[in-house]
């Protein structure tokens, strides 16, 4: 019996690593062609077995990812952007379902795995990078004409899953006329603000934001005296830390329904069926506590589905599609109160 599940595990770990391995070589938005360079390394002819084997791979990839849709312009569109240094099993899983769904919905997707924190060994530091990669997307971004651009960039770490493609994330944004505008969305846990998933407007008070967090890391060389002096603050502490501090800015912030994008795994006991669960995050313990295969099934499972949501959601009339999970958002208000007070001052406030 047992020798029967390790065969499964190992013939699905096998199968996943192939599906990642092909969307990666498949996805020409990295920034080099994969092919290309495998084909020279191995010094074969790209017109001989290798243009069979790519074709395939591409046709492959085709055959299962929904025709893009045609989300109206008016819609908020959406670049998706994480940073993956390195391909483990979960991270691979990461990459292929955040791809595959970029496809489904016609959103950007970006896989970052430069080192920008090469060389600093310092607790917490390998945690800039995302922002580094954020930072990237933003710039880029902002150097396009207005009408040219995304409306939002949504990061998401590289141990997140996308666990139901037929939940459109444009549909979980708040409405555009929100006031104060929302500029950042994020979420919470039972210990407070969680910087693993986040949504940011692209705009220039984001922008400075980010290189406000970049800027206080740097400067952070002397450590609290409760901690080893090698310490400085994470990513997640500083995004918090610098919203409690500006008050003009943590206006703009609101809280995301955690469920919607960032669930902590896929039968969480607190979760509502009633409402959207995007993606499932498996933090810290849970990396090695819950298997990503039945996520990854439960994705592969509905993939489809998102070409039905999609033909659906073209029938929608507008104020259909406010209601969806619009509703969601009325009543919400802006700002860093409820991660701020008293003993449920978060994770990132309690500098952990």
């Amino acid at each position: 019996m047992r020798a029967g599940l390790s065969q499964r595990r190992l013939t699905y770990a096998v199968g996943l690593f192939v599906l990642s391995a092909i969307l990666f070589v498949c996805h020409s938005k990295i920034g080099f062609s994969h092919i290309d360079k495998l084909v020279r390394e191995a010094q074969l002819d790209p017109n001989d077995q290798w243009s069979d084997f790519f074709t395939s791979a591409i046709s492959f990839r085709e055959s299962i990812v929904p025709q893009q849709p045609s989300i109206p312009r008016a819609a908020p569109s959406i670049f998706i952007s994480q940073h993956i240094p390195y391909f483990t099993p979960l991270y691979r899983a990461s990459y292929a379902t955040h791809l595959l769904y970029a496809e489904a919905w016609g959103y950007g997707y970006s896989a970052d795995r430069e080192n920008y924190m090469e060389g600093d060994k310092r607790p917490n530091a390998v945690f800039m990078n995302k922002m580094y990669a954020l930072k990237k997307v933003l710039v880029e971004q902002l150097a396009q004409q207005k009408d040219q651009r995304y409306d939002w960039v949504f990061m998401t770490d590289s141990d997140s899953l996308i666990s139901d493609p037929a939940v459109p994330l444009h549909l979980l944004l708040p409405s555009e006329s929100k006031s104060p505008a929302p500029l950042i969305l994020g979420t919470q846990d039972h210990n407070g603000f969680n910087s693993g998933v986040m949504l940011f407007r692209i705009d220039i008070r984001v922008l400075d934001y980010i290189n406000m967090v970049i800027e206080r890391f740097h400067a952070s060389d002397v450590a609290p005296s409760d901690k080893p002096k090698d310490w400085v603050p994470s990513d997640q502490v500083l995004l918090a830390q610098i919203l409690v501090d500006d008050p003009d800015l943590a206006q703009h912030f609101y809280e995301i329904p955690r469920f919607w994008i960032n669930a902590y795994w896929i039968a969480d006991t607190e979760w509502d069926p009633s409402t959207p669960q995007l993606q499932v995050h498996l933090v810290n313990h849970l990396k090695r506590r819950v298997s990503l295969a039945p996520i990854v099934r439960h994705n592969l499972a509905i993939l489809g589905a998102a070409s039905e949501a999609k033909a659906n959601l073209d029938t929608m009339s507008e104020a259909e599609q406010e209601y969806g999970y619009g509703h969601g958002w009325i009543g919400c208000p802006s700002g860093m109160s409820r991660s701020t007070q008293g003993g449920n001052s978060g994770t990132a406030l309690r500098v952990v």
